[in-house]
C-alpha cells in the first residue's frame, strides 16, 4: 500500500511539472512580462515553410497576439536588420531560421521558438539576424 501511494504521489508530482512545462516560460524585458510559445496550429500554415533547392526557412511576424492578423515574413538568408514599416506594431513572433534573431528592443530569439508581447507593448524596433 505504501508503494502505491508513493507512486501515486511520485506520478502526482510528475505531473505537476509536465503541466508547468507545457506552460509559456516567462522572460522580462524592462519588467514587461513576455511569453514563450507553441506557435497556433492555424499560424503555421501562413508562416512559409522551407523551400527551395536550399530548403530555407522564414521569420515570421504577426500584428497580432496568438499569431494573427498582419503577416511579416523574411527568408533565412535575408540576412542583416529588416524594418517593418509597412506592419509597425509586431506582438507574435516565430523563428523558424537556423539563426538567434534579435528582435528590437527586446532581445533575441532562438532558432525554432514563438514569443508574443503583451497586447499593450508590440515592437517598434528592426529585426536582425544573425544576433
Amino acid at each position: 500500500m505504501r508503494r502505491l501511494i508513493r507512486l501515486s504521489a511520485l506520478l502526482t508530482v510528475l505531473g505537476v511539472f509536465a503541466i508547468s512545462a507545457s506552460v509559456a516560460q516567462g522572460a522580462s524585458r524592462d519588467g514587461i512580462k513576455t511569453f514563450y510559445k507553441s506557435v497556433n496550429p492555424l499560424a503555421m500554415s501562413d508562416c512559409p515553410s522551407a523551400t527551395g533547392p536550399t530548403w530555407e526557412s522564414y521569420m515570421c511576424a504577426w500584428q497580432g497576439n496568438e499569431w494573427g492578423g498582419a503577416l511579416s515574413y523574411w527568408l533565412q538568408s535575408n540576412t542583416g536588420c529588416h524594418n517593418h514599416a509597412g506592419n509597425p506594431n509586431l506582438r507574435s513572433f516565430w523563428n523558424r531560421t537556423p539563426y538567434n534573431v534579435r528582435i528590437g528592443g527586446w532581445g533575441v530569439l532562438g532558432p525554432g521558438y514563438g514569443l508574443q508581447m503583451p497586447a499593450n507593448e508590440p515592437i517598434t524596433g528592426e529585426l536582425c539576424w544573425p544576433a
